[in-house]
């Protein structure tokens, strides 16, 4: 009954978006941010003052990322983002990255916000060299940060941007 005005005030009526600076001081992790909804997040809250860790399978696509997001930002060479290799469909490089992200200078006071945008879709069976099945791998690193990261980090819990 009430969907209809509450749709038409939506499309008519949209929210602010946050005003610039408004995530000043924070630090924020975006997983998959060399293309496509992670680069624009990406772009998006350094735009709003955030410090950002991104991740990338290979560093060379982060480097063509990292240069994207700065000079889209303007902000080019204050070391607002830091790019940290991570390859979901590895174990091994899942536990690395945590360890390098614990010791990340962007990460001292603990990550603000974590926008888990890695995955890997595969529809076939297949293992990675560690021998687990590939999806499940790659979806296990996602929900294990997200569930146990103030463990892991010793950070704050994560606030919703929603």
């Amino acid at each position: 009954m009430f969907l209809f005005p509450r749709c038409l005030r939506d499309k008519l009526w949209t929210d602010a978006l946050p005003p610039s600076g408004s995530f000043e001081g924070q630090t924020v992790l975006i997983t998959g941010a060399t293309s496509g909804l992670g680069l624009a997040a990406s772009m998006h809250f350094v735009q709003l003052g955030a410090k950002l860790i991104i991740t990338s399978r290979s560093l060379s696509a982060g480097d063509v990322a990292w240069e994207r997001i700065e000079q889209s930002a303007g902000i080019v060479g204050q070391g607002k983002v830091q790019i940290m290799e991570l390859d979901l469909s590895r174990y091994s490089s899942c536990v690395s990255f945590v360890g390098k992200l614990k010791q990340s200078q962007n990460c001292r006071m603990g990550i603000d916000v974590a926008v888990l945008n890695a995955e890997i879709i595969k529809v076939d069976y297949s293992q990675n060299p560690e021998g687990w099945y590939l999806p499940l791998q790659s979806m296990s690193p996602s929900v294990s940060f997200a569930g146990y990261s103030r463990r892991l980090l010793g950070s704050k819990p994560f606030k919703s941007t929603l």
